[in-house]
């Protein structure tokens, strides 16, 4: 299943819009009607479906239920003491020690394989895995790749180079405060978990209006 996904996924962001989900469901001969498919994966309307929503699809269609089935049902747990729940941890910050300019070129010019002065996103991914694997993170190295592809011809060129370590560092601390609060780990926040999780990434501001903010289309859930 991941395999299909990220097939269709083409710009390795792990989460498909209808766009992508369309051109690529000629590789799953049994999905009919892709646009009627993505529809119902994505429930909340948002305009971008998870791998876990992917799943959830493919089971249901592929593998459903058999016909009466019921959960087995699960014997309560009967909690000897409350305990007051733990405060949520903040995963420390980590940091890039960007090198000089100078040794920034070295390091380039070590990545850039094909001596042709530009890094693919494929050439950055295997640099950043090989040299600091601490922050080996897809979705802050695909965010770095694009705040640093200014001009949008699709790679990192020489002078940008120091820009995208920098950028590496900032997103790599932002998906480690989105992850402190999602806490059921589907990637993606309710307002209950950002309400939940907000004193873990010291907000001040209240954070049912930071939600509100971000959740720009009302689906109720933040990517």
């Amino acid at each position: 299943l991941w395999d299909s996904f990220s097939d269709f996924d083409s710009d390795d962001d792990r989460r498909l819009s209808k766009e992508e989900f369309v051109a690529g469901a000629a590789a799953l001969e049994e999905i009919d009607n892709p646009e009627k498919a993505f529809d119902e994966m994505d429930a909340n309307g948002g305009g971008l479906v998870l791998f876990d929503e992917f799943c959830t699809w493919m089971a249901a269609k592929k593998y459903p239920a058999p016909k009466g089935a019921q959960p087995e049902a699960v014997a309560p747990v009967v909690a000897q003491k409350e305990k007051e729940a733990p405060k949520p941890k903040r995963t420390p910050r980590k940091k890039i020690d960007v090198p000089s300019e100078e040794e920034c070129m070295d390091i380039f010019a070590m990545i850039d394989m094909n001596g042709n002065g530009l890094l693919s996103l494929a050439e950055l991914d295997k640099a950043v895995l090989a040299t600091w694997p601490e922050f080996n993170n897809k979705p802050a190295i695909m965010r770095a790749y694009k705040a640093t592809d200014t001009n949008s011809n699709g790679y990192v060129e020489q002078h940008e180079f120091m820009f995208f370590l920098q950028f590496l560092s900032y997103y790599n601390n932002l998906w480690d405060s989105f992850s402190d609060v999602d806490t059921d780990g589907d990637r993606r926040l309710s307002k209950e978990e950002f309400v939940a999780g907000a004193k873990s990434i010291d907000m001040s501001e209240d954070p049912e209006d930071v939600f509100d903010e971000m959740d720009t289309n009302g689906g109720g859930l933040v990517l």
